[in-house]
């Protein structure tokens, strides 16, 4: 459930362990700084790192599922291999420095990838999507990104983008420095270090409560997209076409014999519709829907916690907050609802 990570950590670096950079002159003090970088070879995947000579600060950046070759949805025994692999590299690059769990974190990605048959639907469905003080456009043409400041929120095909069709169309809530920040101090109520913020139980919350406002929650329903297919593809005429959908979809070629069209209409249309490959599907049925794994992450930190609250009974929101790693936000309520469903945890 996490993707790129982003953390600093003060330091004493020679230059000579950098491939490249450049140096700025400040002209009305006189001050002189330089920025250090070291790219990782074409051989291997590897964090980028970025170095600020003057103030003494080392920065890396990188995919964690990239650093083990894995695609998809991490586990947290993923996220901690990966951070391994991440201390690994930090390791031969500069010797002996913390393990980047201590880093101070400036970026973390939580994501989700849905298993899906019909990429096309859901973005169009969910891509219209409003969600109140963010601004939306598209993303690379495979689907769409809400923006607020410090945090970004896509929703795309990963598998058109990856050229791979064993993956799925991907929530992903892109937080750097500020929304960091913010997230451990009113959210979590934790450091502002790596190690608290890869924790799989607030990456749920998070993706939850964006989950939820793009409406991702809710059971869909093909007929409005359908009809806006229709009125773009025919325009005055896409209620005839929308009525003769609705006709084979309960009645087939009967519906001719029915005299609820003519046979002569309905051979026009059907060959139309299927020829532009619109289904004829018409009935407004249920769509495909998707659904974070809200029992796997619940049972799998609950696993983890040497013991809840000292009170002889607590609540379930109380109770999801130890489980989660929550003080300072309250779960959603689609997320609250889906965790009283939980027979045990």
């Amino acid at each position: 459930m996490i993707d790129t990570i982003a953390a600093m950590i003060p330091c004493t670096l020679s230059s000579d362990l950098f491939a490249g950079g450049s140096v700025t002159e400040d002209f009305e003090t006189g001050q002189v700084s330089a920025r250090l970088w070291l790219n990782p070879q074409e051989v291997r995947y590897a964090p980028r790192f970025t170095y600020w000579r003057e103030r003494g600060v080392l920065k890396l950046e990188c995919s964690l599922p990239r650093m083990i070759g894995k695609s998809g949805n991490l586990t947290a025994r993923d996220i901690d291999v990966a951070l391994s692999s991440v201390d690994d590299s930090v390791r031969e690059c500069f010797g002996l420095l913390p393990s980047v769990r201590e880093w101070v974190c400036q970026r973390v990605d939580y994501v989700y990838e849905f298993d899906v048959h019909d990429s096309d639907w859901l973005l169009a469905t969910y891509g219209r999507a409003e969600v109140v003080g963010m601004s939306r456009q598209d993303y690379c043409r495979q689907g769409v990104v809400w923006k607020q400041g410090n945090r970004w929120v896509k929703l795309y095909d990963k598998a058109r983008e990856q050229a791979d069709p064993q993956r799925g169309v991907r929530l992903e809530v892109s937080n750097y420095a500020d929304a960091v920040k913010y997230m451990s101090e009113r959210w979590f109520g934790c450091e502002r270090v790596v190690r608290e913020l890869v924790h799989v139980g607030r990456a749920l919350f998070v993706l939850a409560k964006y989950y939820e406002l793009i409406g991702l929650h809710q059971q869909p329903s093909r007929r409005a997209s359908v009809l806006r297919d229709l009125r773009e593809r025919y325009g005055h005429a896409a209620a005839n076409a929308w009525y003769v959908m609705t006709l084979m979809d309960e009645f087939g070629v009967r519906a001719s014999e029915l005299e609820l069209v003519s046979g002569a209409t309905l051979a026009r249309w059907r060959k139309r519709l299927r020829d532009d490959g619109v289904s004829l599907v018409g009935d407004g049925a249920n769509g495909e829907r998707v659904v974070l794994p809200v029992r796997e992450v619940v049972e799998e930190c609950a696993k983890n916690l040497n013991s809840f609250s000292s009170a002889a009974r607590i609540d379930a929101e109380q109770k999801l907050r130890e489980i989660l790693g929550l003080t300072g936000a309250a779960p959603g309520s689609w997320l609250m609802l889906e965790f009283l469903k939980l027979e045990r945890v």
